[in-house]
């Protein structure tokens, strides 16, 4: 395993270069480290132990309680069939997920009405 990481570790084009079998490799070898939790566990393993998470302050860290609300956004029907056409773009698009940050067009590329 350790062969595959190293020599994935030299690859120019990065994973993208990567033979099938390496991916796999890396993909095993993550997984016996990840561990994931529910916000739910994560919470009642808080419970368990708070002093276990309190910071200096005094605060005992959690994840908060979810109130989720619904409210009508009174849409027209031309706004609603240009977020559908909008969303089936968006759904057609390839490595988005690559931008760390939201994107932005320079004022000078802006319509001056616009700005």
């Amino acid at each position: 395993m350790l062969a595959s990481l190293e020599r994935l570790t030299r690859l120019k084009g990065g994973l993208r270069d990567a033979a099938p079998e390496d991916i796999a490799t890396l993909k095993s070898a993550l997984a016996r480290f990840m561990v994931r939790r529910t916000k739910k566990q994560l919470n009642s393993m808080v419970d368990l132990e708070p002093d276990a998470y309190r910071l200096p302050t005094g605060r005992v860290c959690r994840y908060p309680e979810h109130h989720s609300q619904v409210y009508e956004l009174n849409e027209s029907a031309s706004d609603v069939k240009l977020a559908g056409e909008i969303l089936a773009i968006a759904r057609s698009l390839v490595g988005i997920t690559h931008f760390e940050k939201a994107l932005y067009l320079p004022r000078a590329m802006l319509d001056p009405d616009e700005c």
